[in-house]
């Protein structure tokens, strides 16, 4: 049985943003996208943060890096063969190891096997961790598992603005990535458009999304475009609160539960609209 130790090494140090994502591998992306679409819009959003027509939109490795961790460690999900590939190496040997042996002679099965020890050293600079368990090495994910928490570390420890640890810790929180696993359904609004999708991997990567500029409401606007997250006057904030709204107030009509959104003259003294009331019949 034959093993390929050789990793893709494509886009190291190449300064175009398609020459980094040809050494990126979509690791179960059919499960977590929903469809291709997803994998091609995201790989576009990093073309497209990484314009080399900007210098200063360039992600730096960090960034990078970063895309390539599984969505649970605050990455895009989208892996790099180059940091992939010896944990992949590693858990085939260990569970093909007991066929080997068993198809092959005794003179060539007791024969020290130079490819793994080399990919294991491979392993351990990456993960800077011990090797599983020996009961646990046939598993893929045990000997993933290091390398992406000792890169997630890494990107941390490199953190110095406490806007991006703030950012790194929110990326990584449970749920945070949610969006990636939701089938781009159009029909119930789980479809992102390409220009939602690239503010999104720009916002979870730290990458810069626009002109400094000043709002409308008057304060200053950087390249990271963060203020139109808590404006006041920011008209998507405005609409995710209206689809909030709608989706509960579908979800009380679907329990029978008559339900009005933002009634009028409810409150008297101030005359503010609660986001909706519910009527609950008394017999």
């Amino acid at each position: 049985m034959v093993r390929c130790p050789y990793v893709c090494n494509a886009g190291r140090g190449a300064n175009d943003a398609t020459m980094r994502i040809a050494g990126l591998v979509a690791d179960g992306t059919s499960r977590r996208y929903g469809n291709w679409r997803h994998v091609a819009t995201v790989c576009n959003a990093l073309v497209m943060n990484n314009d080399d027509n900007n210098n200063d939109n360039d992600l730096n490795d960090d960034q990078w890096l970063q895309a390539s961790l599984p969505v649970r460690n605050a990455g895009l999900g989208i892996r790099s063969a180059q940091t992939l590939a010896p944990s992949t190496f590693l858990a085939s040997a260990a569970s093909t190891l007991t066929l080997q042996q068993f198809i092959l002679s005794d003179s060539i099965s007791l024969l020290e096997d130079s490819s793994v020890t080399s990919i294991e050293t491979k392993w351990s600079s990456l993960s800077g961790s011990i090797f599983p368990a020996r009961e646990e090495q046939h598993i893929q994910k045990a000997w993933d598992k290091p390398v992406t928490e000792n890169h997630q570390a890494l990107i941390m420890s490199r953190a110095v603005h406490a806007t991006d640890k703030a950012r790194l810790l929110a990326a990584g929180s449970p749920h945070s990535g949610d969006w990636f696993h939701a089938p781009p359904i159009a029909s119930v609004g789980l479809r992102l458009s390409d220009e939602a999708v690239r503010v999104a991997v720009a916002h979870r990567l730290g990458c810069k999304v626009c002109e400094p500029h000043s709002c409308l409401c008057g304060k200053a606007v950087d390249a990271r475009g963060l203020h139109g997250l808590s404006c006041r006057r920011s008209g998507p904030r405005h609409q995710h609160h209206h689809y909030m709204n709608d989706i509960l107030c579908k979800a009380i009509k679907q329990a029978q539960i008559p339900a009005v959104k933002e009634p009028t003259s409810l409150l008297q003294q101030d005359g503010k609209r609660p986001d909706g009331t519910i009527l609950l019949l008394w017999a």
